[in-house]
């Protein structure tokens, strides 16, 4: 068997020209032009992460295309192929070529926490003789928008999503005595807040 990478009196040195290198997620595919000798074998495929330098060698068969994987990202490779023949012997390098792999992409951040907010009747007044009130809502979300709201007079049953206000116009449970007005609070990622609520006393 000849010597790695020294040039050969046995196989006549045809140069292994790399073509244009593809780049992707933990994996770089490489191509080179044939070598047209008749006791062709096949190829050696040695890279590393510095110029010159080649910590790993694949024999990769009789092909002219080789995915190399398990690459980290973020890091470039240099690359050089040679060909070895039926008896064993190396040709000498082709000439070198490097890529890049990108650097993996942060996720994207979800955001799953709910917006806070309040709620008063009549401006927290004590008592109304009307059944119909004005309610006030404030309502903040620490990661983007407050979108929508809905209302509940006993924190079951829940009225149709509306777009978020200042404030809303609302009827009370029928018959007198201390009322309850229950409101959610939804923000741009779909997060519904606890309910919060405020009471008044409706009388005659």
């Amino acid at each position: 068997m000849g010597q790695k990478r020294t040039p050969l009196c046995v196989l006549a040195l045809v140069l292994i020209c790399m073509n244009p290198l593809t780049a992707m997620a933990a994996g770089i595919r490489i191509a080179w032009n044939a070598n047209t000798e008749a006791d062709l074998a096949g190829y050696n495929v040695y890279y590393g992460t510095s110029p010159g330098k080649y910590s790993a060698c694949i024999n990769v068969g009789n092909v002219c295309s080789y995915k190399v994987d398990n690459l980290t990202q973020g890091k470039t490779y240099y690359f050089i192929v040679t060909a070895l023949d039926k008896a064993g012997n190396e040709s000498a390098d082709s000439a070198e070529v490097s890529a890049t792999l990108p650097s993996a992409a942060a996720s994207p951040s979800v955001d799953t926490t709910p917006p806070t907010g309040n709620i008063a009747i009549n401006g927290n007044a004590a008592y109304t003789s009307s059944r119909a009130v004005t309610l006030t809502l404030s309502a903040s979300d620490g990661s983007g928008r407050v979108v929508a709201m809905r209302f509940s007079n006993d924190g079951t049953t829940w009225s149709g999503e509306s777009t978020y206000a200042a404030t809303q116009a609302w009827a009370l449970s029928k018959g007198y005595g201390v009322k309850k007005v229950y409101a959610r609070f939804k923000d741009a990622s779909g997060n519904w807040s606890s309910p919060v609520s405020d009471k008044i006393t409706y009388w005659w």
